[in-house]
């Protein structure tokens, strides 16, 4: 199978929600926290089949100290430096914050320079664009850790509980997920269903006109042949 190319999306606020609802380490897409636009890494297949998001997160100060692991990978500016001669940090992937998503809750973010853009948001897209570009450039080792820290979180638990506690739990999200899969699969059967007895309604409609209009037919036929007359006299008037 070949491997998608990473890209950026936002996710569905109302599905975020729900997944936040049942687990407080899903990152927030808060319209009041400035979050609703909070952009996802994806598409990440792991082993169970499920397609993940990575939460991307902006560059902070306390990033400096930071080493990478598991669950965390700092994101590099691919040629500016800091005054130590290390590559600028740019942002970071929240690996224990990644969610299982279905492809009708994503929206790939445009991430093309237009007139209309501010300062702001043209210096947010660029920043989004080299973030973007290291992602792709290391996709092989963004996969390989959430595959790592999947099985782990999944399989061995009890051997590895700070780790779990800072982690999304990713089979109860997954339940979620499925949940939301099936009802809107039942959605659009209702929908179906709906549309194909409106269809048969109206078929059925037509063929009863049709019937009528047999049934009327013949009755005028029976009544000139009983009466010649009668018919003849309304000619006459005519």
């Amino acid at each position: 199978m070949k491997q998608q190319r990473l890209n950026l999306y936002t996710i569905d606020m109302k599905y975020v929600r729900n997944l936040s609802n049942a687990d407080r380490n899903v990152m927030s897409t808060s319209p009041q926290l400035g979050k609703a636009n909070r952009p996802f890494v994806g598409i990440l297949i792991l082993l169970n089949d499920k397609t993940y998001c990575i939460p991307l997160t902006s560059p902070k100060e306390k990033f400096e100290g930071k080493k990478n692991s598991v669950d965390f990978i700092k994101i590099l500016h691919p040629t500016e430096k800091n005054e130590k001669g290390a590559f600028k940090i740019i942002g970071a992937l929240n690996l224990n914050n990644m969610i299982p998503v279905d492809i009708s809750v994503l929206q790939k973010i445009d991430l093309h320079i237009r007139s209309t853009d501010t300062p702001q948001i043209i210096a947010y897209k660029e920043l989004m664009k080299d973030q973007l570009s290291w992602c792709q450039a290391n996709q092989d080792i963004i996969l390989k850790r959430a595959n790592q820290l999947y099985d782990i979180v999944t399989k061995y638990p009890d051997k590895n509980k700070n780790l779990v506690r800072r982690c999304c739990d990713f089979i109860k999200l997954e339940t979620i997920l499925d949940k939301y899969i099936k009802s809107k699969q039942g959605n659009i059967k209702n929908t179906l269903s709906t549309e194909s007895n409106k269809r048969k309604k109206s078929h059925i409609t037509l063929s009863q006109i049709k019937k009528n209009s047999e049934i009327i037919s013949k009755k005028q036929k029976e009544q000139h042949k009983d009466n010649p007359k009668k018919d003849k006299e309304f000619q006459d008037i005519d």
